[in-house]
């Protein structure tokens, strides 16, 4: 279970781990700023010999952030999530097959939000997507009360479940400034 602020612009993401997995991880990134880093505060165990509460700066497409997500930084949210949905449907309107097709589906009961609800499935093909290699299907669900795609569930090439991803207590235009985007403000000046 992750809090979750996303801004537009600058793109700007701040996560923070609130479940048993991961407990006290913080991760904050501004496209642009603050060294063009992923700011990281570990949780215990994240990296060996390093504490809970270390601070590390990482490219945000290094290694080590690949390693922790088959998606970019910058592939987060419900923002992205519609922007993928747009990318292949643009491509498809170009007759374009290579990211894949898209199919309505539902209405679905889903008891992420108490009823039933639609969704956009789109298949795709081997080297399309790192979250299946080897190809598979993606349905983002549209929630009932607010019309936005807040649930996307992945299953690969053999239907397994790879990915969930449910965005719930949504807040729309809420006022985020460079404050709430700020490693120093929020964790204190790193010690050098």
């Amino acid at each position: 279970m992750i809090l979750l602020k996303v801004r537009e612009r600058p793109w700007s993401v701040y996560a923070k781990w609130l479940g048993k997995e991961g407990a006290g991880r913080e991760g904050v990134y501004v496209r642009g700023r603050h060294g063009d880093k992923v700011h990281v505060r570990l949780a215990a165990g994240d990296v060996p010999l390093m504490p809970a509460g270390a601070r590390m700066a990482l490219d945000p497409n290094g290694s080590l952030m690949r390693s922790a997500s088959t998606h970019p930084i910058t592939e987060l949210g419900v923002g992205a999530a519609i922007a993928k949905i747009g990318e292949v449907r643009a491509a498809l309107a170009r007759g374009d097959r290579r990211l894949g097709d898209l199919k309505v589906v539902g209405p679905e009961r889903r008891d992420e939000f108490g009823k039933s609800a639609l969704g956009i499935e789109h298949r795709f093909g081997a080297g399309v997507d790192s979250a299946a290699p080897a190809g598979g299907r993606r349905t983002y669900w549209f929630d009932p009360a607010n019309g936005l795609p807040t649930l996307i569930v992945t299953h690969d090439e053999k239907g397994r479940e790879v990915e969930y991803y449910h965005y719930d207590r949504l807040q729309l235009s809420v006022r985020l400034d460079d404050d709430d985007f700020d490693p120093d403000r929020l964790w204190g000046p790193r010690r050098r």
